[in-house]
């Protein structure tokens, strides 16, 4: 429930909190929530969310081999081949009304699928072809976040302590003057290795623990940096 994610540790006596967030989306649709929503809102402070998902939502070829893994969403690409795109979704669309049925195909090619593309990412690092291409892809991404809101300061982080995504968003935070915190990531994987589980049943999502850890600590960043700015 929203009075338990990581947002709701924020002071609210300082500051009016705007919450967007969708299952899947990757950094080009944030973007278009942001130009959406931005002259609406107007904010002073923009607090940015990475997952190591989005290095695949923003870039088809590795989505398409995560899709392999057990997730299947079709979405729009800054740029892409069409009718790549459109040959790998054509037969997965037809299971997109039912979550169930999405549910099920999704679980089916995870069984028979031999290839994890986050291992292969991972052994192989920032030297993998499509890695490259995706850091690439998600940083012209972020130049177009950073042209559109000028100055305003950002805070970002991600959910993954891995080093290879830490390093990695980090680059891309500092490449467009974003404020990164690796304190979160780190904080939940310094609490799970004491042995308390901060993870949901899916092993991927925090639970209430792993959202208080991270909320707390981005509410102390978030006092830190206003002090800085005065």
């Amino acid at each position: 429930s929203n009075d338990k994610t990581y947002y709701s540790y924020i002071d609210r006596d300082k500051y009016e909190v705007f919450v967007y967030g969708a299952g899947g989306h990757g950094s080009y649709q944030e973007l278009q929530i942001l130009l959406k929503y931005w002259d609406q809102i107007k904010p002073d402070l923009v607090v940015w969310q990475f997952c190591r998902n989005d290095l695949a939502d923003n870039y088809f070829p590795i989505d398409s081999a995560s899709a392999f893994s057990g997730i299947i969403l079709d979405r729009p690409y800054r740029k892409f081949r069409r009718s790549d795109k459109d040959n790998f979704y054509s037969f997965s669309r037809i299971f997109w009304p039912s979550r169930f049925l999405d549910f099920t195909l999704s679980k089916m090619l995870s069984r028979f699928n031999d290839k994890d593309i986050w291992k292969e990412l991972e052994k192989e690092g920032k030297g993998h072809k499509d890695l490259k291409g995706s850091i690439a892809e998600t940083a012209e991404i972020l130049k177009l976040v950073r042209s559109k809101i000028g100055k305003v300061p950002v805070v970002s982080f991600g959910v993954d302590s891995h080093p290879l995504y830490l390093e990695i968003f980090r680059n891309l935070s500092e490449s467009v003057n974003f404020h990164y915190l690796d304190s979160i990531p780190l904080s939940i994987q310094r609490v799970e290795r004491s042995g308390t589980i901060v993870r949901a049943l899916d092993g991927g999502h925090w639970n209430e623990r792993g959202h208080q850890i991270a909320g707390l600590q981005l509410n102390s960043s978030l006092k830190v940096l206003d002090r800085r700015q005065r």
